[in-house]
């Protein structure tokens, strides 16, 4: 095998792994978007799921998906007033958000915090009807974001080998065709 055709599968084995590596395949550490059941009740006739993602709640941007359905005719409910509203143990800061509902997927109200600190926090969820209002209040601890600090990550070390090979190949390359134009 020449030297060439070993680089040419070196490099195309090497951009395969970066292109299917874990580290492409997560944003920032967090992975694909995906919810877990959060907290969970019946009150009255109305079932209330609501589910957070990310799945380990941490400092950045966090979403609620509250799904509210009716038990006896087993419909989602739809037309209801959802806000919640974020607390931090260390602090009087309120944060507000209202649960929007989509057409798309009935009885399903989101909505995103960003939360720019860690700690103990109560979430505060009201959910209103012209019947009658529900308030459920959950304690959660929002953990630090899991950084790498390292200054020379997986990913800078690959790009700068990449890149050095590259320069090592351009000059193996033109000594090779140096040397064929001289003889």
């Amino acid at each position: 095998m020449n030297f060439l055709s070993f680089n040419k599968i070196f490099f195309v084995s090497l951009f395969t792994l970066f292109l299917f590596s874990p580290i492409n395949l997560t944003a920032q550490g967090e992975g694909y978007s995906s919810y877990e059941l959060f907290y969970q009740e019946e009150n009255g006739d109305m079932q209330i799921d609501i589910f957070v993602s990310p799945k380990k709640i941490s400092v950045g941007q966090v979403i609620f998906s509250i799904k509210i359905s009716d038990i006896v005719l087993q419909k989602p409910i739809e037309d209801l007033k959802v806000d919640i509203y974020a607390t931090p143990f260390f602090d009087y800061e309120k944060l507000y958000s209202p649960g929007l509902s989509s057409s798309d997927i009935p009885g399903n109200y989101q909505a995103k915090f960003q939360l720019e600190r860690s700690g103990k926090w109560v979430f505060d969820f009201i959910i209103e009807n012209e019947e009658k209002s529900i308030v459920i209040s959950e304690q959660i601890n929002i953990i630090d974001r899991n950084r790498n600090s390292s200054k020379f990550g997986l990913g800078f070390i690959s790009i700068q080998f990449i890149f050095l090979a590259g320069i090592g190949y351009i000059i193996y390359s033109s000594k090779k065709t140096k040397k064929k134009i001289s003889l």
